[in-house]
C-alpha cells in the first residue's frame, strides 16, 4: 500500500505533546490534557495502520504467526534497550524509596521488573507496576494485546457492510463505559491504561481506515473542493487549540471524537494544509520514528532531571531543547545496536 505521508505530521504532533508533558519537572507547560489526546491518537492510528497495511494479507491463516513475530521483533529489542538505559536511575529511585539495599529493595525491584519484561504490566492496576522502570512502556502492553487479535479483528471487520454504523456503535459503547466510570468515580486506569478497554480505540482506528479506503475509491475530481477541504483542516487545527486552552481534552469522550476527526481529515489529504505538511521532510523523518521516540524519550528525561536538580543553573527552556538533541543522538546509536546486534540474534 502507498504510504500516507500526512499521517507523519499527526504522529509527530502526538509525540511532541507527550514529550513536553514528561519534561514537566523541568518546565511545566500545563499540557496534561493535550498529552491524553496524543496517546489516543497513537492507539487509534495503530489500528488504522494495521488495517491499512494488512487488510488483504490475512486470507492465508499461515501468515498470522509471522505477522505477530514481526511486530514483536520490531518493538521488543528497542524496549529492552530503553529498559537497560533507565535501569540505573530506576534502581536508585527504589534505593531511596526503601531506605537502602535491603530485602524490600531487592524483592520489589524484581517484582516490578517481571511484568515489564513479559509485557503485562498494564494489566496490574497499580502505578508501582504499570509505570515501573520505563514509565511509558505500558503502551507496549496495549499494542502487544491488540496485535494478538489483529488477524481475527481484520477478518471480522471485513465482513461488516456498514462500517460507519459499526463505528458509531463502538463509539456509543465507549461513551457508556466512560460515563459509568465517571459516575462511580472509578480509577481512570480502567479506561486510560487497561488494555482490554483500549482495544476499542484500536478497533475504531481499523473501522476508520475501512471508511477511508471506501472514500478513496470514489474517483471524483476533488480539485473544485480543495478550498473546502483546506477550511475543514484549518477548523480541525483551530478546534484542537481551543480544546487545549479550555481543557476540553480532560474529557475522554471528546478526546476520542477529536482523534477520529483529526486522523480522518488529515489522511484524506485533499487540502492545502495537509498537502503542505505531507511534503515536509523533517516531519516525515520524525513521524516515521514514533515508536523509537516514544520508548527512548523518558529515560533521557529522567537522567537529565537528575542532573538538572543537582545543578539547577541551566535555563529550563534550553534544558528541554538539550534533552531533545541528546535524545535524537541516542536514538541514532540505538538504531545501530538494534540493527547490528538484536536483529541478527533474533533471526
Amino acid at each position: 500500500m502507498k504510504e500516507i505521508k500526512s499521517i507523519n505530521f499527526i504522529k509527530f504532533f502526538s509525540f511532541l505533546s507527550i514529550f513536553l508533558l514528561h519534561t514537566n519537572n523541568i518546565i511545566d507547560l500545563k499540557i496534561n490534557s493535550l498529552s491524553r489526546f496524543g496517546v489516543e491518537i497513537f492507539i487509534v492510528l495503530s489500528g488504522f495502520l494495521m488495517y491499512y497495511n494488512y487488510y488483504d494479507k490475512f486470507d492465508n491463516t499461515g501468515e498470522k504467526i509471522p505477522f505477530f513475530l514481526k511486530k514483536l521483533k520490531k518493538f521488543y529489542p528497542l524496549f529492552i534497550i530503553s529498559l537497560l538505559i533507565k535501569l540505573p536511575v530506576t534502581l536508585y529511585k527504589y534505593y531511596l524509596e526503601f531506605n537502602g539495599l535491603n530485602f524490600l529493595f531487592f524483592t520489589n525491584s524484581v517484582l516490578r521488573l517481571i511484568p515489564s519484561l513479559f509485557l503485562f504490566q498494564a494489566f496490574i492496576p497499580s502505578e508501582k507496576y504499570y509505570f515501573a522502570y520505563n514509565g511509558v512502556a505500558w503502551f507496549l502492553d496495549v499494542l502487544f494485546f491488540c496485535y494478538l487479535f489483529t488477524p481475527f479483528l481484520v477478518g471480522q471487520l471485513k465482513k461488516i457492510k456498514n462500517k460507519i454504523l459499526a463505528s458509531v456503535i463502538v463509539f456509543l459503547i465507549q461513551c457508556f463505559y466512560i460515563l459509568i466510570l465517571n459516575k462511580y468515580q472509578i480509577n481512570e486506569y480502567w479506561y486510560y491504561i487497561f488494555p482490554l478497554s483500549r482495544i476499542f480505540d484500536y478497533i475504531q482506528g481499523m473501522l476508520l481506515c475501512s471508511i477511508y479506503l471506501h472514500l478513496k475509491k470514489c474517483k471524483q475530481n476533488m480539485k473544485p473542493y480543495i478550498y473546502i477541504y483546506t477550511i475543514i483542516e484549518a477548523i480541525t487545527i483551530f478546534l484542537i487549540f481551543v480544546a487545549f486552552f479550555n481543557d476540553w481534552f480532560h474529557y475522554d469522550i471528546f478526546v476520542l471524537l477529536m482523534s477520529l476527526i483529526t486522523i480522518l481529515v488529515f489522511v484524506i489529504c485533499k487540502g492545502h494544509i495537509s498537502n503542505f505538511l505531507s511534503k515536509s521532510r523533517i516531519l516525515n523523518k520524525f513521524g516515521k520514528l514514533n515508536l523509537e521516540f516514544y520508548l527512548l524519550h523518558q529515560p533521557i528525561i529522567k537522567y537529565y532531571e537528575f542532573i538538572y536538580q543537582k545543578l539547577n543553573i541551566i535555563n529550563p527552556y534550553l534544558s528541554v531543547f538539550i534533552i531533545f538533541v541528546i535524545f535524537v543522538n541516542l536514538y541514532l546509536i540505538s538504531v545501530i545496536i538494534h540493527e547490528k546486534l538484536f536483529t541478527k540474534k533474533i533471526k
